[in-house]
C-alpha cells in the first residue's frame, strides 16, 4: 500500500483480498473498487495465511489505477 501511495496509485481490489474474512465468489469483479481495510485487517490475514500453510506458495495480486 506504501507503494501505491508513493506512486500515485488508487487501491482497486487485491487477490486475495485485504480486508480480513473478506471472500471471493466465482462471480467476483475483480476490477470493482474494494476497501483495503485497516492494519488489523492486514494482521489476521497474515496470521491466516501463516496458520493455513498458504497453499497459493504467498502469491498475490494488487489491482490499482493511478490516479488523475
Amino acid at each position: 500500500m506504501r507503494w501505491f501511495d508513493e506512486n500515485d496509485f488508487e487501491f482497486i481490489n487485491s487477490v486475495p483480498k485485504l480486508k480480513a474474512f473478506a471472500g471471493f465468489s466465482k462471480d467476483e469483479e475483480i476490477f470493482k473498487k474494494n476497501p483495503y481495510g485497516n492494519s488489523i485487517d492486514h494482521l489476521i490475514g497474515q496470521l491466516k495465511f501463516l496458520l493455513s500453510g498458504g497453499g497459493e506458495g504467498g502469491l498475490y495480486i494488487m489491482i490499482g489505477k493511478r490516479k488523475s
